[in-house]
C-alpha cells in the first residue's frame, strides 16, 4: 500500500473514545449516540472508555460555581463529584445544597417538585425551561455564559487527513436526523464544526476559564 494512502486512512483496529466523564451524564449519552453512526460510516468499531477525572476539580460545572461565587461574595464550599450522574443524588439527598447540571438530568425532579432551577448558565434562557432566568437576568453579571462546548479530539501528531477525514464523519453524524432530533430533546445544538472553528471556540473558551481559575485560586491536584 504506497504511503500517502496510509497515512489518509485510520488504522483498521477499534478506536478508543477516552470520555473524562462518568457514565450517565450528558457527554456520555451525547457520544453513545454519536458513535454507532461513526461505526456504521468508517466501518470500524468506535469503543468508550469512560474515565471520570479528578473529582470534578476544574470542570465546567465547578468554574461555573466559581465564577459566581466570587463577584457575588457567596462564599460557596466546592464538593468535587465525580460527575453530575453523583451530584444530583448528592443534592436530591440533601447532601449538598446547590449543583449545577444539565437540564434534562434535572428535568424530571424538576417537574416532581424535588429542586428548584435558580437559573441557567446560559446567555439567553434555554428553550426547555423559558420559565427560568439566566444567571444575568438574577445576578447583574452581564454577559454570564458558560454554556458548554463539547468537542472530540485526537492525538496532535495524528495525520490532518484522517482528522479531516473523522471530522466530517462525526459532523455527518450530528447532523442525522435522528441524532439532531435527540439532541435538540436533550437541548443540545448539534454544530458538527471544522476543526479550525472548534480550535478558535477552544482559545476563546480557555481565556474565560483561566481567568475563573486564577480568580477562585483552583488547584490541579
Amino acid at each position: 500500500m504506497p504511503q500517502a494512502y496510509r497515512h489518509n486512512r485510520i488504522p483498521f483496529k477499534p478506536v478508543r473514545v477516552i470520555l473524562p466523564f462518568a457514565a450517565g451524564g450528558l457527554p456520555d449519552n451525547m457520544m453513545r449516540m454519536v458513535t454507532p453512526r461513526l461505526s456504521e460510516s468508517l466501518k470500524q468499531p468506535f469503543v468508550i472508555d469512560n474515565r471520570p477525572g479528578a473529582g470534578g476539580i476544574g470542570s465546567l460545572h465547578h468554574l461555573t460555581m466559581e465564577a459566581l461565587s466570587g463577584p457575588l461574595k457567596l462564599g460557596l464550599i466546592n464538593v468535587p463529584y465525580k460527575g453530575t450522574a453523583q451530584s444530583v443524588p448528592a443534592m436530591l439527598s440533601g447532601e449538598v445544597s446547590l449543583a449545577t447540571s444539565a437540564l434534562p438530568l434535572l428535568a424530571p425532579h424538576r417537574a416532581g417538585g424535588r429542586i428548584k432551577l435558580l437559573a441557567v448558565n446560559t446567555l439567553k434562557r434555554a428553550t426547555q425551561a423559558l420559565d427560568a432566568p439566566n444567571v444575568a437576568e438574577v445576578t447583574g453579571l452581564k454577559d454570564f455564559d458558560y454554556s458548554p462546548v463539547i468537542g472530540i479530539l485526537a492525538p496532535a501528531a495524528t495525520p490532518r487527513a484522517i482528522v479531516n477525514h473523522l471530522s466530517d464523519a462525526i459532523a455527518q453524524a450530528v447532523r442525522h436526523p435522528e441524532v439532531a432530533q435527540r439532541y435538540t430533546t436533550l437541548g443540545i445544538d448539534p454544530v458538527g464544526s471544522t476543526p479550525e472553528e472548534y480550535a478558535e471556540q477552544n482559545r476563546a473558551d480557555f481565556e474565560k476559564y483561566a481567568k475563573a481559575v486564577r480568580a477562585a485560586g483552583v488547584k490541579a491536584e
